[in-house]
């Protein structure tokens, strides 16, 4: 289920039943400079929380951004890591095999076995 959007439109109505209760209770709202004068306080209310809403978005995303770029860090140390572990892992190449000859008239795939001794 959408729990989101059900908790969403709960929140909605309650809203507007509060706004409903309260559309006839009027207060002065001082700005220290003006003053607004018989606004709704459920009008006031909304403003506020607005207002709140608006100045947290660059906090929230500050924070995403500085998580995203720990999870990437966290990634490239995790891939040196086992890059390192990989090349620790590789087998030596030995003189021998590194010395193999090809017999002619043989393919690449039908190779000797090292001589021995």
């Amino acid at each position: 289920m959408p729990w989101k959007m059900i908790g969403f439109l709960v929140v909605l109505v309650l809203v507007a039943f509060f706004a409903s209760l309260n559309m006839n209770h009027r207060a002065d709202i001082s700005l220290g400079f003006y003053i607004f004068k018989d606004v709704p306080i459920f009008l006031s209310l909304l403003i506020a929380f607005l207002a709140g809403a608006v100045l947290i978005i660059p906090f929230t995303i500050g924070a995403s951004l500085r998580k995203k770029n720990k999870l990437k860090e966290k990634a490239q140390k995790k891939e040196k890591k086992e890059k390192k572990l990989i090349k620790d892992k590789k087998p030596k190449k030995d003189k021998k095999s590194d010395q193999q000859t090809l017999e002619p008239g043989l393919e690449n795939d039908e190779q000797l076995p090292p001589p021995m001794g």
